[in-house]
């Protein structure tokens, strides 16, 4: 949420919406990507509930690797 914007609940109801249509998929856990200089979010997540979990590191696939996984 851009900053002008912030501190109006936009933030909340996006992230509140987006766990309702996840909640088809029955989710054991959610997690996310926040940027580590980024503390305003990290700050935002916390509130929330969400967790830093310093023993886990986040691996992506894109490119090429998913391409080849997807036959695109």
């Amino acid at each position: 949420v851009r900053p002008a914007a912030r501190g109006r609940g936009l933030g909340r109801a996006l992230l509140a919406a987006s766990l309702v249509h996840a909640a088809d998929w029955d989710p054991g856990f959610v997690t996310l990507m926040v940027q580590r200089r980024n503390l305003d979010a990290q700050k935002f997540y916390t509130a929330q509930g969400f967790v830093l979990r310093a023993k886990a590191d986040v691996m992506v696939l894109e490119g090429a690797g998913l391409d080849r996984l997807t036959a695109r």
